[in-house]
């Protein structure tokens, strides 16, 4: 066994859902050469700026690190009127993932 007993107890496997599928259908389905373009403006803008910020004005890396049932089944909340808790934003993208959950 891997994982000790208690840590193995916290495990929550999660399902796709609509709103993740929704997220990996939109990173699939983006056209090939708009990928090639957005490729050379970043290269091109990383000779300017970070690659962060080159990313960033491109709107590129957008992440996706769970969908709100997903937050919620977490979370152990059953609807969004719960709000007692505070959400921080570490500053690690754009801050759209934390955008997304503040309604839970």
């Amino acid at each position: 066994q891997l994982l000790s007993p208690e840590l193995a107890s916290k495990f929550v496997e999660l399902d796709c859902d609509s709103e993740t599928q929704v997220f990996m259908d939109r990173c699939i389905q983006r056209p090939r050469y708009i990928r090639w373009a957005m490729g050379i403006l970043a290269r091109m803008l990383r000779s300017l700026f970070s690659r962060t910020t080159a990313n960033g004005i491109l709107g590129k890396g957008g992440m996706f690190v769970m969908s709100k049932a997903q937050a919620r089944t977490l979370l152990q909340r059953n609807d969004e009127s719960g709000r007692d808790g505070i959400l921080l934003d570490v500053g690690a993208g754009d801050g759209n993932v934390t955008e997304r959950l503040l309604p839970l």
